[in-house]
């Protein structure tokens, strides 16, 4: 939840340094990208790993080395100064998913599997409400520069109660199925090519890269087209963001019931939600005006249905591959498509708006998720076991 804090206050102030600096959308977008291209590709890297160190420092790490980030990022006065730092941001928070996600896989009896893991899920959709009303507040009532610097001490604190609470824990990866050989490290690099191979988890890939490409470019600028969009001003604008958080808690849930309805299929599950994510943002593309506010608001909100996709890809199908010790390299890849789609979309985002308007960029979402659904149907059926 505390990690939101220090990704999503950009976000919230994205109009602000518009207003004081100067800067075209397009330019803001690239130092999103920034984050998504370093937290992209440390998934990659740290997703491996994962399966290999102790949560405890590993995890303590990137917490610590994201409060710094932030704090600096506060303090910066120039573009390509903020385009360093959220760059280092996005990779020590790309240490983190991945063995979060191993943790639960670990720890969580099979009967409380999914429980356990859209308890973990619930705390993104907490920490987006969060960073939303508290951060929000603090830059329109003090300064945008305090949205960085009271989630870098945040985040600084909770490395230190990381790195406190597993201070009995040097457990690495258990033994599953009475095998005592290391699977995560067998191979090198050409085992984890051939597992990605074999289980064609470059097709689900491709699908999360399309789908970070929606997720996150509504995460990045939805308060910027709201605020534009519906002639509203930024604080009413962040008001209402705060808000959507707390109803993508009722699509997380519904998310894990239909997985289970499908007998925890993820992929006719998938199908069902890229549908959902269809449906929406054609009728947002005819709700942005000023006389259909509160509509535009709950298609917004809707659109949430992009986030039950990306929870069902990045920690439903990772811990099908529990037994082969791969939970945190998978996690960390499918992770890594997502945030590599995030890294093309704000500066794309960024672009189109300046250059056509927001019902263009709406017309591009549209245009990804048909995509998706296609591409969804040459994915392998993944089917954990039944809870």
């Amino acid at each position: 939840m505390v990690v939101y804090f220090g990704r999503v206050n950009l976000s919230i102030v994205l109009t602000f340094l518009q207003n004081e600096y100067g800067y075209s959308k397009a330019a803001l977008g690239i130092v999103a990208a920034g984050f998504f291209g370093t937290y992209a590709a440390g998934q990659l890297i740290n997703g491996v790993l994962g399966d290999r160190f102790n949560p405890r420092y590993f995890v303590s790490l990137g917490l610590a080395a994201s409060g710094l980030a932030n704090i600096m990022f506060g303090v910066s006065r120039s573009l390509p100064a903020m385009f360093l730092f959220w760059s280092i941001n996005g990779y020590f928070q790309s240490m983190l998913w991945g063995p979060m996600v191993r943790l639960v896989s670990e720890y969580s009896p099979p009967e409380k599997l999914h429980k356990g893991l859209i308890f973990l899920i619930s705390s993104t959709i907490i920490g987006y409400f969060f960073s939303y009303a508290v951060l929000g507040q603090i830059t329109v009532l003090i300064h945008w520069k305090w949205a960085f610097w009271a989630p870098g001490l945040l985040l600084l604190i909770m490395a230190f109660l990381w790195f406190w609470a597993f201070r009995g824990n040097t457990r690495k990866s258990a033994p599953v199925s009475g095998k005592s050989e290391d699977t995560a490290a067998r191979g090198g690099l050409w085992g984890i090519l051939d597992f990605l191979l074999r289980t064609r988890l470059w097709v689900v890939a491709l699908v999360c890269v399309l789908e970070g490409l929606v997720k996150e470019g509504l995460t990045l600028w939805s308060p910027t087209i709201l605020s534009e969009s519906q002639s509203l001003g930024m604080d009413k604008a962040l008001l209402i963001m705060t808000l959507l958080p707390l109803l993508n808690l009722p699509v997380l849930v519904l998310s894990g019931w239909v997985n289970k309805l499908f007998r925890h299929h993820e992929k006719p599950t998938l199908f069902f939600f890229l549908a959902l994510s269809f449906v929406f943002a054609v009728m947002l593309k005819f709700t942005l005006r000023d006389t259909l506010l509160w509509m535009s608001i709950a298609l917004f909100s809707l659109i949430a249905a992009a986030f039950a996709i990306n929870n069902l890809l990045i920690s439903f199908v990772p811990v099908n591959f529990q037994k082969e010790q791969r939970v945190s390299t998978a996690a960390g890849f499918l992770d890594c498509a997502t945030y590599a789609g995030a890294a093309i979309s704000g500066p794309l985002v960024g672009l189109l708006a300046d250059r056509s308007g927001w019902k263009s960029v709406v017309d591009g979402w549209i245009m990804v998720t048909v995509m998706a659904i296609i591409l969804t149907i040459f994915t392998r059926d993944y089917k954990t076991k039944k809870q």
